[in-house]
């Protein structure tokens, strides 16, 4: 019965993925930022290839939205990169966040070719971490001025009026807690 409930799962999630437009279902991804509004299960997300960002929206409710597609030049995803590469394994598979806020307002950055989420991944919800600043500005720099990534504004009235109580833990302990 495992087997097959396993088998079956799986075949759900290849159909599913197989819905999805080419650009958002790619699996050559070099970093996916996805920036979460706090606004309930919706995401913008910049999905960061060798030769484009698709800049696409996550609805809880109905299909992903592709926003935007900007092409890029060989040497700008060389950039690219070559920053991600900048991120040590030391800030690789944490999870940041204020202890006295949460209303779903978090940037995720996932290093997988498909963007899955993976242990290795990077979130960062209620405050602002000025170690992903050069990642996070590169790539909006790239992006239309209506989807600039706007994480930083976003918290930074999180981060006045209240007790900030910033902690760190693995990814995984933060998820097996949920």
């Amino acid at each position: 019965m495992r087997a097959l409930s396993i088998i079956i799962f799986s075949l759900i999630a290849v159909l599913a993925k197989a819905e999805y437009p080419p650009r958002i279902a790619a699996s050559d991804r070099i970093v996916t930022l996805e920036q979460w509004g706090g606004r309930g299960n919706d995401a913008l997300v910049w999905a960061v290839r060798p030769t484009e960002i698709t800049i696409y929206h996550i609805f809880s409710s109905t299909p992903d939205e592709v926003l935007a597609t900007v092409p890029i030049q060989k040497e700008e995803a060389e950039e690219i990169r070559n920053v991600v590469s900048e991120i040590g394994k030391a800030e690789r598979g944490k999870v940041w966040f204020d202890a006295n806020v949460f209303d779903g307002t978090m940037l995720r950055i996932s290093f997988s070719a498909s963007g899955d989420l993976r242990a290795d991944r990077i979130e960062v919800a209620n405050h602002w971490r000025p170690e992903f600043k050069k990642l996070i500005d590169l790539i909006s720099s790239k992006s239309p001025e209506k989807w600039r990534i706007g994480f930083r504004e976003r918290v930074a009235h999180l981060e006045r009026g209240h007790n900030v109580d910033i902690r760190c833990i693995s990814v995984r302990e933060y998820y097996r807690g949920k």
